[in-house]
């Protein structure tokens, strides 16, 4: 197979390390990452801003998102490769419940199946090792031949969680659970300019829910889940089927 590899932590982090060394037993592995730490930066791009290309072993270090990463790769570095999938990871630190829309792990993913190619996210509890990594990449090495084999065409994601260890107590299909942040914004006046600061503490808690991704790391088991990018929700319509005939009437009077 063909995979692109990129993550949100940057290209010298030991998690994108061993996810590169594991599957490249394998697979062609081609490297398109970050040049720093770019945590929690979602789905941005670079809109009209230059980027700074580094060569790396496996591929290049670009000064961008993670998303620049997989949009630059498939599209200029990489466009006469057909891609089978795209690795995200692993990240330093889980992605569970709502973290998906903040992380740039997950955004990394999710550029890849905008761009037609199946993804697998991958991130895991703290604290994090070596070790820890390279038994995570062993996983992920696992699941990738799996998929091969299923040949998934699909535009998913699959959202893998693994606790901080380095033997696992099993994998499970989840869903995503509900984390509750500590949230802070420090509001300060530095000389006569105002700033606001959000700062998240240690105080992480969350709501246990049978099957979620955090009930699933809690655990000890490895969480995945399956995603996609269709926000669309059917069942919501008819409880505001009438809605657009009260703006229709509205915009009809406006006509008049």
């Amino acid at each position: 197979m063909n995979i692109l590899l990129t993550n949100d932590d940057g290209y010298t982090s030991e998690g994108i390390k061993a996810v590169y060394r594991t599957l490249s037993k394998d697979h062609d592995v081609y490297v398109a990452a970050p040049a720093s730490q770019k945590s929690a930066v979602g789905h941005g791009i670079s809109l009209g801003k230059p980027m700074k290309i580094h060569h790396i072993e496996g591929g290049y270090a670009i000064e961008g998102t993670p998303a620049d990463c997989v949009k630059v790769a498939v599209c200029s570095f990489f466009r006469d490769i057909k891609f089978d999938m795209v690795v995200s990871g692993i990240n330093d630190g889980v992605n569970l419940g709502s973290d998906v829309f903040y992380s740039g792990t997950v955004a990394g993913a999710r550029e890849g199946v905008i761009n037609n190619i199946p993804a697998i996210a991958c991130s895991m509890n703290r604290p994090v090792s070596d070790e820890k990594f390279e038994a995570s990449a062993e996983v992920i090495r696992q699941l990738v031949l799996s998929l091969e084999e299923i040949k998934i065409c699909e535009k998913y994601i699959l959202n893998v969680n693994f606790p901080s260890a380095t033997k696992f107590r099993g994998a499970n299909f989840t869903h995503l659970g509900n984390r509750i942040y500590d949230e802070v914004v420090c509001v300060e006046d530095k000389e006569g300019i105002m700033y606001a600061t959000v700062v998240i503490d240690d105080g992480i808690t969350f709501i246990s829910k049978e099957g979620s991704d955090i009930d699933c790391i809690h655990a000890g088991c490895v969480s995945i889940t399956p995603m996609s990018n269709e926000y669309f929700i059917p069942s919501f319509v008819s409880k505001i089927s009438g809605l657009t005939s009260k703006l229709n009437t509205a915009l009809a009077r406006n006509k008049q």
